[in-house]
């Protein structure tokens, strides 16, 4: 199993979003109701560890503390583990964007 699956996985562990709270709210002022939500639910999917399950994911092309979830298709969201209890907000946007995100440290 993928590493960074192992760790969405385990049982019982919530995962705290510490970082890209600004990109969030950046992409949520032109985003509508219904995209929000859809990001809101994916990343709380993260937290509680079904997004392996509930959602496309993306490990290719992604770094290895890196993945990018499907939401729908015409949006993802670039996601990086900061350690085991914690990730952050690389990208919210078009799928065609996503990769060219991984430069951002």
């Amino acid at each position: 199993m993928d590493s960074r699956k192992e760790r969405l996985t385990e049982e019982g562990r919530r995962r705290r979003l510490t970082s890209g709270l600004d990109r969030l709210d950046e992409w949520s002022l032109s985003a509508s109701q219904a995209r929000r939500n859809a990001v809101y639910k994916a990343l709380f999917s993260v937290v509680c560890g079904s997004v392996f399950r509930a959602y496309p994911v993306l490990t290719e092309g992604a770094g290895p503390d890196e993945f990018i979830v499907c939401v729908r298709a015409d949006l993802v969201i670039r996601i990086r583990f900061r350690d085991r209890d914690s990730f952050e907000i690389i990208y919210i946007g078009a799928p065609c964007a996503a990769a060219d995100q991984g430069q951002i440290a």
